[in-house]
């Protein structure tokens, strides 16, 4: 692979990470809705995202200095801005009187693990799932990613893993209904 992104493929990656963006802030405003039935196939666009990201995350990868620096890196890049977001919403939250700030000392280790209750959120919690998913990515993917060095194919495993489990919860999900 090569360890060098383009100015074009850059280029192509941020309109593909922008539109995805778009899609999930229009959706969080509630705006799925617009110009229905093409608004439907917004949808396609989450995937897109998490697609950018692993590609730039496998390029991240193959520019390392070591696995650490790559896993600590990463991981920072997450957790940082959940824990100051969470800490100053808490405290917004505790001022205004709406909340119990931080909790008991289980909250807040629940929330250093990225999985606070619902009831000390400050702010609503579907919007998290994410950074979880980024998470356990962030986490196996450099194992695919060495495995890929010696056979690119090695790549295709969570892909199709991620394919199978999709799948598998669509039928579970629309045989609940």
């Amino acid at each position: 692979m090569n360890t060098v992104l383009t100015p074009r493929d850059s280029l192509l990656i941020n309109r593909y990470r922008g539109l995805s963006i778009m899609r999930v802030v229009l959706v969080h405003l509630g705006l799925s809705w617009f110009f229905p039935p093409y608004s439907t196939y917004v949808g396609m666009f989450l995937p897109i995202l998490f697609f950018c990201s692993g590609y730039l995350s496998l390029f991240l990868y193959r520019n390392r200095t070591s696995d650490r620096d790559f896993m600590i890196r990463r991981l920072t890049g997450i957790f940082i801005p959940f824990y100051l977001i969470y800490a100053v919403a808490s405290l917004v939250s505790l001022a205004l009187g709406q909340g119990n700030g931080f909790g008991s000392l289980a909250g807040v280790l629940q929330a250093l693990i990225i999985a606070p209750e619902t009831a000390q959120m400050p702010y609503p919690l579907g919007q998290i799932w994410f950074l979880r998913v980024v998470v356990f990515c962030t986490l196996f993917s450099p194992f695919f990613f060495k495995l890929s060095e010696r056979r690119s194919l090695f790549l295709l495993v969570p892909v199709l893993a991620g394919a199978v489990v999709a799948v598998l919860r669509g039928v579970g999900l629309a045989g609940s209904t």
